[in-house]
């Protein structure tokens, strides 16, 4: 029930509403014409300008005649209603906005019988590298995001029992490749939440190729060499398991070992040494087939691993090998390869016993060769000593004469003047391995520069000792800077501790150094060299060597 103003009895209806807008007069007008008009959300302004919103209704008042005598208007203000839609929108407007900009896609959508999208913020297709138009298709998720039909139907498997399912564990789809024309372009993680009683879900992914790479740069660094970029024990012990089955029988596994790593590393230092074992891993790696497997065990180590091969197509490998190694120089040097190899035939056969066949193997064919190409390694830095440096050619042929007639002064046998003879040659071999900067300088070094410069000592020994052929002059080169009275270098070894080719070598070396030519200083009159030696008699020298050196030799 509600009261009516009586006093508006009688009166016209726009003498009551006087700021009655004109469209409301036309409404009016059309409703006595006999039209039934209505609107909803219709803004009324008051003519002190304020705003309501309107719900109404005007048709027809019909008389007995049932002619028209006037009109019914139904008016409801919903200003109430109109002010919380519009605050509801503006919280939708909001919420719009903050789904956009999350780092994730958020979708709403049914999944049975096929996909089909209520809402999706922009990154939603962004990451699955599609479209909003083309995912909104009804049918098109599975065929637009999946392009290998293996995968896609794979997947799709999963996602629909995933969320067929309970278990929280199963609605979530971690590190999916998302491929376009056969390349992957991203790795996402998915997951679908339920909503209670509806068909829709709330599905939600993330881009995590930058945790996937990540990743896989951390598996790939553990397991793979540094220096090689092969595959490093770990893997290889893996992948050991990994073939170690009846189908890839007959398994070949190869050892190889690079002969003189050490001596590189001794005569030019470790850069040049890592610079020749990459060299090695590039000739194994471009000799071998696709479904061989390389890795670098050791630091002067690799296997091969050869699924279903005969020794026939080892053979072959080794043959590859040694053709491929051939065209390869070092700082002038070739590289050389000891390569053994055992083949898994049957189940019963352990494959730690193949491994250790394949190594035993290699060290046979190691002994046989391994030392010749020492030696032929030794040569090699010995002439390329030679021929960098002029200087120190002429020296050494110099002092290695003086040394010849210093073993037939002493009347020693034929073999221990060849062994003198040959010592005096290759009694500064370890001078190759001092930067050219010291070597060539032509003034007198520094004390940090005469530093490097006396361990050419050491490093000769190193480098002749590595070597059979060359191991008994090792010591020569090591001590032929020692002093009589114990002040030399590296040990400070005196008198006759000091064994007796380095006292000659020591004489000689000082002599044809004295008498020589050299960048900071012209040679000195053979008769002051002698006057040296003399005077450095009894403390540098042996004073009895220098004697018979002066009288006889020279």
């Amino acid at each position: 029930m509600f009261s009516v103003d009586k006093g508006i009895i009688g009166k016209y209806h726009y003498d009551v509403f006087p700021d009655l807008p004109q469209k409301w007069r036309e409404v009016h007008q059309r409703t006595l014409k006999g039209e039934t008009l209505s609107k909803d959300r219709d803004v009324f302004e008051r003519a002190d300008g304020s705003v309501h919103y309107t719900k109404w209704l005007s048709q027809p008042w019909y008389d007995q005649n049932n002619e028209i005598a006037g009109i019914i208007v139904y008016t409801d203000f919903i200003n109430e209603l109109i002010n919380t839609e519009i605050q509801l929108q503006k919280t939708i407007d909001q919420l719009q906005r903050v789904m956009d900009n999350l780092t994730i896609g958020i979708a709403v959508n049914s999944v049975d019988p096929e996909v089909k999208f209520e809402y999706m913020n922009d990154n939603f297709p962004k990451f699955y590298g599609t479209t909003r138009e083309k995912l909104m298709k009804s049918g098109s998720f599975w065929d637009e995001v999946y392009e290998d039909e293996t995968f896609r139907e794979e997947i799709k498997q999963k996602v629909l029992l995933g969320l067929a399912s309970d278990d929280p564990k199963l609605k979530r789809w971690e590190f999916v490749p998302i491929t376009k024309n056969g390349k992957i372009e991203r790795y996402i993680t998915a997951q679908g939440v339920n909503v209670p009683d509806s068909p829709l879900i709330i599905s939600m992914v993330m881009d995590v190729t930058e945790q996937k790479l990540k990743e896989e740069a951390v598996i790939y660094t553990s397991n793979h060499d540094f220096l090689t970029k092969l595959p490093n024990r770990k893997y290889f012990e893996e992948k050991l398991i990994e073939l170690d089955q009846k189908r890839f029988y007959p398994l070949l596994v190869t050892m190889i070992d690079f002969d003189g790593l050490k001596l590189i590393n001794d005569a030019y230092g470790h850069n040049i040494g890592d610079k020749a074992l990459r060299e090695v891993s590039m000739v194994l790696s471009s000799s071998i087939r696709g479904s061989d497997f390389l890795a670098r065990v050791g630091g002067d180590e690799f296997v091969i691993l050869c699924p279903n091969t005969t020794s026939d197509e080892f053979n072959d490998l080794q043959l590859t090998i040694t053709k491929n190694l051939q065209s390869v120089v070092v700082e002038e040097m070739k590289l050389s390869l000891s390569i053994g190899y055992d083949i898994k035939k049957y189940e019963t056969t352990d494959i730690n016993e193949v491994l250790k066949n394949a190594e035993n193997n290699m060290y046979s064919s190691k002994i046989l060769h391994g030392q010749s190409a020492r030696n032929e390694t030794i040569m090699a830095l010995f002439e390329t000593l030679n021929e960098k440096y002029e200087t120190e050619k002429l020296h050494s042929d110099r002092v290695s004469k003086y040394c010849k007639k210093m073993g037939e002064t002493l009347r020693l046998s034929f073999d221990q003047i060849k062994e003198l003879e040959f010592a005096g040659l290759m009694h500064d071999i370890g001078k190759i391995t001092i930067p050219d900067n010291i070597l060539d300088k032509p003034d007198k070094l520094t004390e940090e520069e005469w530093i490097i410069m006396k361990k050419h000592t050491i490093n000769g020994y190193n480098i002749l000792r590595s070597a059979d052929k060359y191991s008994r002059l090792a010591e020569y080169a090591l001590t032929h800077h020692e002093r009589w009275d114990g002040k030399g270098y590296p040990n400070g070894l005196k008198g006759e501790d000091i064994p007796l080719f380095s006292r000659i070598i020591s004489i000689a070396d000082a002599y044809e150094a004295m008498t020589s030519n050299r960048p900071y200083r012209k040679a000195l009159d053979s008769r002051i060299a002698i006057a040296e030696l003399y005077r450095y008699a009894g403390t540098q020298f042996d004073e009895k060597l220098v004697e018979i050196f002066v009288k006889e030799v020279i």
